[in-house]
């Protein structure tokens, strides 16, 4: 009987935390791409909110770029690991955006005649 030669490393294990990031990155991010993708259509709906779209149109660009990735990590494609961290760091760039938009954002709101609005947390003046 003939054997078929086969090199070591035609069938190296694969990574069981490798796989275990790709699954739960690709079901959040895909989660989270869905909900963007509702949160922008149904931003229109909501006066005051100019600057918005435009911040939650960079978070889609990110979060499917991050779910490519995340799906290039269970694939084992080169590029995937590369993509992937960049892209969490770009996520993690654009949480410090948000949080600083809204601090400006929550103090301008009113909601009638002789309201205050909503300050800021870090608001130290308290009338």
């Amino acid at each position: 009987m003939t054997t078929i030669p086969i090199a070591n490393d035609a069938f190296s294990p694969r990574s069981a935390f490798v796989t275990s990031v790709g699954r739960g990155f690709s079901l959040m991010y895909g989660i989270a791409t869905v909900g963007l993708i509702y949160g922008i259509v149904t931003l229109a709906s909501i006066p005051g909110v100019p600057h918005w779209r435009l911040l939650m149109a960079a978070a889609l660009v990110v979060d499917v770029g991050t779910l490519i990735a995340a799906v290039g990590l269970l694939g084992r494609r080169p590029w995937a690991r590369a993509t992937f961290i960049a892209a969490l760091c770009v996520s993690l760039v654009q949480s410090f955006a948000y949080a600083w938009h809204a601090s400006f954002r929550v103090g301008s709101v009113g909601l009638g005649a002789g309201h205050r609005g909503l300050r800021p947390a870090l608001c130290l003046d308290h009338r």
